[in-house]
């Protein structure tokens, strides 16, 4: 039964899709105009950027400190049980 719960997640997507889509389109956005603009792409690289920076700078040093420390308690546990 797992593909059941996988196809929910799809068919919920696609229909948040569609309903996102309608909803621009009940505001007169024209999604092929507003994808063609140099301004929305700017905007999008620099998000991505921005994005690329904080999961290198924070969140990926984070978890490598957390780990590094997890494998400095094992090993120091080690060694006094060894004494």
């Amino acid at each position: 039964m797992p593909k059941t719960n996988y196809q929910k997640g799809i068919i919920k997507t696609i229909v948040i899709v569609l309903i996102g889509i309608v909803f621009l389109s009940y505001f007169g956005i024209d999604l092929e105009q507003a994808t063609k603009s140099d301004l929305l792409r700017k905007n999008l690289s620099y998000s991505w950027e921005v994005v690329k920076s904080t999961w290198n700078n924070y969140i990926v040093g984070s978890v490598d400190r957390v780990v590094t420390s997890v494998k400095n308690v094992g090993s120091k546990e080690t060694r006094t049980r060894e004494i």
